[in-house]
């Protein structure tokens, strides 16, 4: 793990990109306190499939938390959300 200040990381922004997309994680600092990870991009299947029906007009996603279904299934009985606080109690 790298850490760096925020003066170092625009003086030398091409070193620590290089360095996060090798697979290091660097930690940028404010007075020495952690304010911001750098990482490279880790992309399973999943993530790239998702991406792919993105970019293929099939999906839409606008960096927001997902809201549900517009037609949510309809069940019978209690939900598996209200079964899990149930069984939480």
């Amino acid at each position: 793990m790298t850490q760096v200040g925020i003066s170092a990381l625009q003086a030398e922004l091409t070193r620590y990109l290089r360095l996060a997309s090798a697979g290091e994680r660097v930690v940028v600092t404010d007075h020495g306190q952690p304010i911001a990870v750098l990482s490279g991009i880790e992309e399973n299947r999943e993530i790239s499939n998702a991406w792919n029906l993105v970019a293929a007009g099939l999906a839409n996603w606008e960096g927001g938390k997902p809201r549900g279904s517009a037609n949510p299934v309809k069940v019978r009985g209690k939900s598996v959300a209200e079964m899990v606080i149930e069984d939480r109690r």
